[in-house]
This record gives C-alpha cells, sequence and structure tokens, in this order.
C-alpha cells in the first residue's frame, strides 16, 4: 500500500470516529426524551449497523464488498424490558448474535452491487443471529404470531431473555453479495479492462463483476466456518477455519474433507432455494442435519454434475420450471 493510500485510511479512520460523536449525541436524546416521557422502561432500543467496513485490511482502502468478517459483520446491542443489564458477550457485543444482514435470499446473479449480509453473535451460546431475524424479533414484542408471516428469519427475543437453549436455535447463515462493474474501463485505471468499479487513485479497486458470491457461515460448538463460493469463470471456492485463522488468511478449501465441502456446497443450496420456515432447518454441524437428496431441479442438476470440470450444460426452461438457461461449471462446484 502507497504511503498516499496509508495517509488517506488515517485521515478517513479518523473522520469515522468524529462522525460517531453525532450518533453519540442522537442516541442520548432519544433515551432522555423516552425517560422524560415514562416510556424508556417499556421501549426496546435496537443499535446495529447495515453493514460492516473494511479501512486497509488486506491493502483493500475503504468499503465494504468483501466476504470477510470485517465487512459482514455488525455489532448488535439491544435495551428493553426483561433484559439483564450488563450482560456482554466475549466478543465485547453487548446482547447480540452473530447478526448476519441478509437482504434476501434468492435472486438473478447480476452485476448490481446490492449488499446483502452482515452479522454478530453470542460466542458463549453459539446462536448466529441474521438481519432476516429483525422483523420476526419485532413482531414477536408485540405479541404477534411469528408463525402466521412467511418470514424467513427467527425471533431472538427469547435469546435477550435467557429463555433459548443454543441447541433449538440454527448454526448457520447466508451470505450473499452481486458484484457491480461496467462494461466500460475505468479512464484513470486503462490496463485493468472493463468490469471493476470503486477504484481508488493507485488503482486499487473495491468491486467488480465476478465478486459475486454466496456463503455458508456456520456457528456450532464443533465448528467454526465460513464456505464460500463465486460466481466466476473460475467458480472459485474459499473455506475458512475462523476459531484456527481468525483472520481468515489460510483459504482450506483444497485440504478440507471432501465430504465436508459437499456438505456445504448442499447447505449453501439449501439456504439459497428455501422460503419461510424451510430456512430454519438444521445446518451441516448440527447433530439433527441430514444430508438428504435435494428438492429442486435447480439443486439436483448441481449434483448430478457436482464432480464435473470444464463443462458447460445447457438446459432450456421446462414449462412450469424455474427457466434455467446454463449451468457453468468447475472442479467441484457448479453455479446455475
Amino acid at each position: 500500500m502507497t504511503n498516499s493510500s496509508v495517509q488517506f485510511l488515517d485521515n478517513a479512520f479518523r473522520k469515522r470516529w468524529q462522525t460517531l460523536l453525532s450518533v453519540d449525541d442522537l442516541v442520548e436524546k432519544i433515551v432522555k426524551k423516552l425517560e422524560v416521557r415514562g416510556e424508556l422502561e417499556n421501549t426496546y432500543i435496537f443499535f446495529t449497523s447495515d453493514n460492516g467496513y473494511h479501512t486497509g485490511q488486506f491493502s483493500l482502502p475503504l468499503d465494504k464488498r468483501q466476504l470477510y468478517e470485517f465487512d459482514i459483520r455488525v455489532p448488535l446491542m439491544v435495551r428493553g424490558p426483561n433484559i439483564k443489564p450488563n450482560q456482554t458477550s466475549q466478543k465485547g457485543v453487548e446482547h447480540s448474535s452473530l447478526l448476519e444482514v441478509h437482504n434476501s435470499l434468492s435472486r438473478p446473479r447480476r452485476c448490481s452491487g446490492s449488499i446483502s449480509s452482515m452479522w454478530d453473535y453470542f460466542p458463549d451460546l453459539q446462536m448466529p443471529v441474521a438481519n432476516v431475524d429483525l422483523g420476526p424479533t419485532i413482531l414477536d414484542i408485540a405479541s404477534y404470531n411469528v408463525n402466521k408471516t412467511q418470514m424467513d428469519g427467527m425471533s431472538f427475543l427469547p435469546i435477550m431473555q435467557g429463555k433459548m437453549i443454543s441447541s433449538s436455535w440454527r448454526t448457520d447463515i447466508l451470505v450473499e453479495y452481486e458484484g457491480e462493474g461496467t462494461n466500460v474501463s475505468d479512464p484513470a485505471c486503462p490496463l485493468l479492462g472493463p468490469g471493476v468499479s470503486e477504484c481508488f487513485p493507485d488503482c486499487v479497486c473495491e468491486d467488480s463483476c465476478n465478486n459475486t458470491y454466496a456463503c455458508v457461515r456456520t456457528i456450532a460448538p464443533s465448528a467454526n466456518l465460513q464456505y464460500c463460493e463465486f460466481d466466476d469463470d473460475e467458480v472459485f471456492v474459499e473455506v475458512y477455519n475462523v476459531t484456527a485463522d481468525p483472520y481468515q488468511l489460510k483459504n482450506i478449501a483444497k485440504t478440507i474433507e471432501q465430504e465436508v465441502l459437499e456438505k456445504m456446497n448442499h447447505r449453501l443450496m439449501m439456504l439459497q432455494s428455501c422460503s419461510g420456515q424451510t430456512c430454519r432447518t438444521p445446518g451441516v454441524y448440527d447433530p439433527r442435519f441430514e444430508f438428504t437428496e435435494v428438492k429442486t431441479e435447480r439443486m439436483r442438476i448441481k449434483e448430478e454434475v457436482f464432480s464435473c470440470c470444464h463443462c458447460l450444460v445447457l438446459n432450456p426452461p421446462e414449462p412450469g420450471g424455474e427457466g434455467i438457461k446454463w449451468v457453468s461449471v468447475c472442479g467441484s462446484q457448479i453455479y446455475v
């Protein structure tokens, strides 16, 4: 990283801390107003973010579009009735769980640049919580039966109130991002060619069309993993043991057991295809997990060619089907 980039990062980092002063003032005003009105002890206050952020990690300047912990993990703090005060996880995130923001579970792959994940968690209880859980939690607080909805998430109100045991909660969540880029080269970085975006003066680009990925983030008593597949020509796979490698420096996709890769690939397809209560099925490292035959046509095609390498399978849409037009495959992974 150049000296000019380092200086730029230092300045940006300092300004971000300065900006938080106004956020702190805002929170204080809200709390005081609730207290004056006598509603403070009857109000739940959620404090979180829509995404993580990196400021120099992996020599990337400033952005939020990568699959790594610093971009997908966020704080989640909650204050409200029946929540014991001063509860803090080992990570220093009060009243939180593995909060992974996920804006939608299934959508067409394209260069749209839409953000889809962020998270944090209760390390002691091993209970991952996703942003899709915020809606069900608020409905639960309002005494509405969440089971009457088609929401993918789960209410984490019982977790905050100490009424939930970890064995009855999920062990993994979905992370997705669709990279963005243009069909023309960045004038400041012509040698990079088309398809990239968010390029800094020293031509370090934060995003590209092939920065489109889908991941399973697993938190369980026996595993702390992240499994990701890229939607690119190489169909690149990244797997990290976050316990042994918290900074995600070593991709173990080539050395991990093939059975684990297949199960994680299967679980990823399940999470991408699920809806409503079907999204709450046990994860790979949950004792209740069953490696059953895939149900959807999209998933069936993937598994049939799971071991295929460097091939192209053409699939015209079937009447009433999912409209699959092509499948590109490489190594042990496949994308539809």
